[in-house]
C-alpha cells in the first residue's frame, strides 16, 4: 500500500472497469486482519480435531461450534470488544454462522463456519506455512 504526503496509508481505490479486483482486495483485506486469520485458523483446528477424534465425528457430523467465551479463551489477549467486532465482521462477510438457543433461561450463542469460511481452510495453512 502506498502511502500519502502525509506518511498516511492510503486507501484501496476500485476501478469500475475491474470489479473482480475490488472483490480480491476485499477479501485479503479480511483475511490479512490479525484477528481475523485467527478465528478462523482457530475454527479450521478444532474442525481438523473432530475428525481425528472418532467419538467426536461419530457424534456431530455438522460440523464445529464455538461460543464467544471459548473462542476469546482460545485467542488469549483479544479483547472482548475487538472479538465482537471481528465476529460481527465476519458473520456480515459471510464467513461465520451465528446460531442463537436457549438452555434453560439463559440464551446461548454458537459459532460456525459457512461454507465460505470453510473454502477459507487451504489458503490459511498456504499462509501459516510461509
Amino acid at each position: 500500500m502506498q502511502k500519502s504526503g502525509r506518511g498516511k496509508p492510503e486507501k484501496f481505490y476500485c476501478d469500475i472497469h475491474h470489479p473482480e479486483e475490488c472483490a480480491i482486495k476485499k477479501k485479503l483485506g479480511i483475511l490479512a486482519d490479525k484477528w481475523n486469520l485467527s478465528i478462523l485458523t482457530l475454527f479450521h483446528l478444532r474442525e481438523n480435531e473432530r475428525r481425528i477424534d472418532k467419538k467426536l465425528r461419530d457424534k456431530d457430523k455438522s460440523g464445529i461450534s464455538l461460543s464467544f467465551n471459548q473462542i476469546k479463551k482460545e485467542l488469549h489477549s483479544i479483547s472482548s470488544k475487538v472479538l465482537t467486532e471481528r465476529l460481527n465482521l465476519l458473520l456480515l462477510e459471510g464467513y461465520l454462522n451465528r446460531k442463537e438457543f436457549l438452555v434453560g433461561k439463559m440464551k446461548r450463542t454458537l459459532y460456525s463456519l459457512t461454507e465460505k469460511g470453510k473454502n477459507t481452510k487451504e489458503i490459511l495453512m498456504f499462509i501459516q506455512k510461509k
